[in-house]
């Protein structure tokens, strides 16, 4: 368990404020270059694709702030159409596949490269909105299946996947992280339960993994329940990965995907990295998006 004093440092010592500019709001996206897309496009050589976003059922039976759908109807002579009306929960459990961005979080008054809570107000965020990715992230993804590493179908409510897991996975797969990876990492947690089942309590990845993760320089985080275990392993702070990531590091990421059939392909084809694509909704103001992340291989 961290102490506030010991995650306060940690926090600095993983900082990217001015790394990029005092005005950047792309924050880790800039280890996405021209080159490295064309390299990571290379991967796809089957044509195998899979979609890593939960299925989602905005009309069924609604969890506690969960989305609404409702049909509405136009007609005239000889046609009639079906319209949409969608209220849709962008963060928390009951959200769909989502996108953090830089916005959603800050840590002791500050975000991202200096932004404060003064940017903030009920109509929006002024900067390190979801629109600073509007251009599309695609890069090398590079799959981290953690209960893989351990010899399990998944991890289990509160266990964090360790820096030995994660040199393990790689080792297994034969694999390297480095600068613009988007590391999709699998804890097989919505395979084995709901993401508010055992009291709240969810698996995750260890903060000790926190300082890798920076140096390694990826570019994104795809996961399928959170980084942050639950109960937390730092005193006082039940969310410290969203904090390091998103308000420190300017790294964002991807929350709720399902990585069940990534990780079954990635099995099948003996491949555990490909060429990854996530395309946001370039909502103003927004700290999220709804997102499908592709995977090719």
């Amino acid at each position: 368990m961290l102490s506030t004093a010991e995650f306060g440092r940690l926090a600095a010592r993983v900082d990217n404020a001015g790394r990029w500019g005092d005005g950047d709001e792309l924050g880790t996206l800039n280890f996405l270059t021209e080159p490295g897309r064309r390299t990571a496009a290379g991967l796809v050589r089957a044509g195998t694709m899979v979609s890593c976003a939960r299925r989602y059922h905005p009309s069924g039976p609604a969890a506690p702030g969960g989305a609404t759908l409702t049909l509405e109807f136009d007609e005239g002579p000889g046609w009639k159409a079906v319209n949409d009306r969608l209220q849709l929960p962008m963060h928390g459990p009951a959200a769909p596949t989502h996108l953090d961005a830089l916005a959603h979080f800050f840590y002791q008054g500050i975000g991202y490269n200096h932004r404060t809570v003064a940017d903030l107000s009920p109509a929006g965020v002024s900067a390190n909105a979801v629109s600073s990715s509007e251009g599309g992230i695609a890069g090398r993804g590079v799959l981290i299946d953690l209960p893989a590493a351990r010899g399990g179908a998944f991890l289990t409510a509160g266990e964090a996947g360790t820096m030995t897991d994660v040199t393990r996975a790689l080792d297994q797969a034969g694999l390297t992280v480095g600068r613009g990876d988007i590391l999709f990492v699998r804890t097989g947690w919505p395979a084995a339960a709901s993401p508010t089942a055992d009291g709240g309590a969810m698996p995750g990845l260890s903060i000790e993994c926190a300082e890798w993760v920076h140096a390694s320089e990826v570019a994104l985080i795809v996961t399928d329940c959170g980084l942050d275990p639950a109960p937390s392993q730092v005193a006082d702070i039940i969310i410290p990965w969203h904090i390091l990531t998103l308000a420190r590091m300017g790294l964002r990421l991807v929350d709720l995907a399902d990585l069940e059939a990534l990780a079954r392909t990635c099995s099948r084809l003996r491949r555990w990295e490909f060429f990854a694509v996530i395309a946001t909704i370039p909502l103003a103001g927004s700290t999220s998006s709804p997102v499908n992340p592709l995977v090719m291989f």
